[in-house]
């Protein structure tokens, strides 16, 4: 799958999901995907469902959440429409990322190799355990792998190549 590059500033990225609806004044409780919640910043295009909106402001909130105001959005009922909405960004409106991190969008489809050569799968998807994020990856026969997002276990994101280089720990491939 190809992924979106920094010249593709008007491709749209997903950067988290409506959890629900917060106070009477439409404000949204976000679960921002890589926890990064400074990548929202008032005046930031958003696009959620098929409307693009305006962030007016962004805060932390409880449990990892981001609290945001949209323009549009003035109580909520209005905000409840949008409870599990995915929130898409335009790439050129992310904050660059120092490196060695990364984007989900940026991960997501990169083919996953064993510092060997021996190919596993593609990440299909990124699960926020807390402590670390756990890559899903689908190897060819379908099968769903967990890799943990570990120094010690994922040694190489080359996202020019699409690829991502681990060293399993025993038993975590078979």
């Amino acid at each position: 799958m190809p992924q979106p590059t920094a010249g593709d500033n008007d491709e749209k990225v997903p950067v988290g999901r409506v959890r629900r609806a917060v106070g009477l004044k439409g404000e949204l409780s976000v679960t921002a995907y890589g926890n990064d919640p400074s990548r929202f910043r008032p005046g930031m295009a958003l696009q959620i469902l098929d409307t693009e909106y305006s962030v007016l402001s962004a805060r932390q909130g409880p449990r990892g959440a981001v609290l945001l105001k949209i323009e549009g959005i003035p109580d909520s009922d209005s905000a409840e429409l949008l409870r599990g909405a995915e929130v898409l960004a335009h790439v050129g409106d992310l904050p660059q990322q120092p490196d060695g991190v990364y984007y989900h969008y940026q991960l997501i489809g990169l083919t996953v190799r064993t510092v060997d050569g021996r190919e596993i799968g593609a990440v299909l998807e990124i699960m926020e355990t807390g402590g670390n994020d756990v890559y899903i990856v689908r190897t060819a026969g379908g099968q769903e792998t967990l890799v943990p997002a570990l120094k010690d276990v994922v040694v190489d994101i080359d996202l020019a190549a699409g690829t991502m280089t681990i060293d399993p720990p025993p038993g975590l491939i078979g």
